[in-house]
């Protein structure tokens, strides 16, 4: 076995914070250097960052708003937090970004500038002019974005949906044309609590298809009735053209299981799989197309097959077996969470897709022992020619937490990176992004390879210093015996991490038996489609002023710093990288929602921006140690 030592990145950065015990402010800049600043002491979660300033926050006083479209005007509240008291003036901008409303026909367009300070009211109001029209349609959305505050940081919500109720009758078909559809007849079924009962080999339930995903951003959830031992398929069906499903799969107790996106190249999603216990199951179904879902309709549909229990074998002559395929990797069976081949970080080591029991899908599983505040990235290398890899990762209860395709455009491995929120074993399934065939599975080799980095360096320890009698011969310090460590598996405590789910859910899910769950091929999303079919452009630099000139210079960059894109509403990765020497980063990104949340998270920094935002800069300001 093979391994592969990787240097940490705060060794990479020790030359820049040599003279550093601690960060004096860290400074963000949107749109242009001087547009916002943004304190460090959102991320106090980094020991490094725990000295910092507190700073008072700022919010929306609610995350939603009402209004009639002959109401004229809405007033949204902004309020400032009482403690700390506020030392300098606080301010904080907004602007409104269209959703279902667009700016100039259904609302006025609105930015501006808010100011808190001492000894001022603790609120602020901010008026947005509703416009009118006679257009019969359905009620409409815009949101209000808050971003780049001075001398205080964001808190929840710094975004306001804003909602504007038609009063305009909706129009009368005519000619014999169909009405159309927008809210169907199972809404409300948003959550796990409201989901739709769904029969189960009742194939008259997609006869017509009557179930829509408006308004945009509209999920659906149903349920099914499934026994243990048997297998069922859930697939959409029936997609009018505008539509493009993805379906996650969840358990009685509400955890996820598997997800689809497309199906045999189309816009359907299907999952297929077999319960570990009998109760009601659950699917959530999305749209990935952003254009406008009204009169789009889809259906679901459950099939169920009820395997056969073992019988005698008939007495007829068998027809012969086909030769097992050679060269199964040393891991194998792995094919399921329970068969998890244990890994180690540092590790390079080889495997292959071939099934170990014949023709059919070979996923591979693995399980890593993770440490809570270390940061763990596990990729795929040294792909064969004809390989393409598929890496999703999940936690120590089975909960999917990310995965990757490809690392770029023209590099087909796998890479994924997470921050341990708690110690004890993480799983990494490693598949194909097309199953191969059978007799050419030996061609389809890979390396794996997890490394971990803690996110903060251990402090050097200082020399013991050895004891000298007078006149007499030195007395050396006695080693300690060091502790055996036990055989088999680590005997840490493991807390229950906490888990950052898409959906909140009001139950609470107990460890469970796995379902078998058949991934054909491994779930690769479809990218989302930005709005009006543009991309946006955003650089992110990282550096570190040494000479206090609020300007990055080519050797002040802070090089292999990991960087995310999120999108602003649905909370989805839209794109994912590193800093290079000069500690910079260009994305190219599809933003569905117009707004986009980026994070770092060695420095524990998450801010919120407008797509169309060119640049974001985070400015790290030293401060020579106290005694020096």
């Amino acid at each position: 076995m093979m391994k592969r030592s990787r240097q940490p990145i705060w060794m990479r950065l020790s030359a820049i914070f040599a003279f550093t015990t601690l960060f004096a402010g860290l400074f963000v800049y949107a749109a242009t250097p001087s547009t916002a600043v943004v304190s460090a002491a959102q991320a106090p979660a980094n020991p490094e960052l725990a000295a910092l300033q507190v700073l008072p926050t700022v919010r929306f006083a609610a995350a939603t708003a009402t209004v009639g479209e002959a109401d004229g005007t809405v007033t949204l509240n902004i309020l400032i937090s009482a403690a700390p008291l506020i030392t300098r003036p606080v301010t904080v901008t907004y602007t409104t970004v269209d959703g279902s409303a667009t700016a100039g026909l259904d609302y006025g367009a609105a930015s501006g500038t808010v100011t808190f300070a001492n000894g001022q009211p603790t609120a602020r109001t901010i008026v947005i002019t509703i416009l009118n029209d006679a257009l019969p349609e359905a009620n409409e959305t815009f949101s209000v974005v808050l971003q780049s505050p001075q001398n205080a940081t964001l808190a929840t919500p710094s975004i306001a949906s804003v909602t504007i109720q038609s009063d305009d009758a909706s129009a009368t078909p005519t000619g014999g044309a169909a009405t159309p559809v927008y809210s169907d007849i199972y809404e409300n079924n948003n959550d796990i609590t409201t989901a739709t009962t769904l029969p189960v080999n009742n194939t008259s339930f997609c006869t017509t298809p009557n179930a829509t995903l408006w308004p945009v951003g509209d999920i659906d959830f149903y349920r099914f009735w499934a026994k243990a031992g048997a297998e069922y398929e859930v697939q959409t069906k029936n997609l009018a053209l505008g539509l493009d499903t993805m379906m996650s799969l969840y358990g009685v107790q509400g955890q996820y299981l598997a997800d689809n996106d497309d199906s045999n190249q189309s816009r359907a999603s299907y999952i297929s799989f077999i319960p570990a216990e009998t109760g009601y199951h659950y699917v959530s179904i999305i749209n990935k197309d952003a254009s406008d879902p009204a009169n789009k309709t889809y259906c679901v549909e459950v099939t169920e097959t009820v395997l056969p229990t073992s019988t005698p074998a008939p007495t007829h002559t068998p027809q012969p077996t086909a030769t097992l395929v050679q060269g199964v990797d040393i891991c194998e069976s792995n094919n399921h969470f329970d068969e998890a081949c244990t890994i180690g970080t540092g590790d390079l080591t080889t495997f292959n897709f071939v099934p170990v029991s014949g023709p059919g899908p070979d996923n591979d599983f693995f399980r890593l022992w993770v440490k809570v505040g270390w940061f763990y990235t596990c990729e795929t290398l040294n792909l064969s020619s004809v390989n393409d890899t598929n890496v999703i990762i999940y936690d120590q209860n089975r909960n999917g937490l990310a995965g990757n395709d490809d690392k770029a455009s023209d590099d087909l491995g796998s890479k994924v990176t997470y921050y341990a929120t708690y110690t004890g074993w993480l799983f990494v399934l490693v598949g194909p992004y097309a199953i191969p065939n059978y007799d050419e599975s030996p061609q389809y080799t890979y390396d794996l390879m997890c490394d971990g980095i803690a996110a903060t360096p251990t402090p050097t320890p200082r020399p013991t210093t050895v004891f000298t009698g007078g006149g007499g011969g030195g007395t050396l310090p006695r080693t300690p015996t060091p502790t055996p460590t036990p055989e088999g598996e680590p005997t840490e405590a493991v807390p229950t991490p906490d888990i950052i789910a898409t959906v909140n859910f009001l139950l609470s899910p107990t460890p469970t038996p796995p379902s078998i769950v058949q991934i054909v091929p491994l779930p690769t999303a479809t990218p989302l489609a930005p709005v009006g079919g543009n991309t946006t452009d955003l650089t992110v630099i990282l550096y570190y002023d040494q000479n206090s000139n609020f300007t990055p210079e080519l050797d002040e960059g802070i090089m292999d710093m990991a960087v995310s894109v999120f999108d602003g509403v649905s909370g989805q990765l839209l794109s994912f990288g590193y800093t290079n020497e000069a500690g910079l980063l260009r994305f190219t990104i599809a933003a569905p929602s117009n707004i986009l949340r980026v994070s770092v998270p060695f420095l524990g920094f998450n801010q919120t921006v407008v797509a169309g935002t060119p640049e974001v800069r985070l400015r790290v300001v030293p401060q020579v140690a106290s005694g020096n």
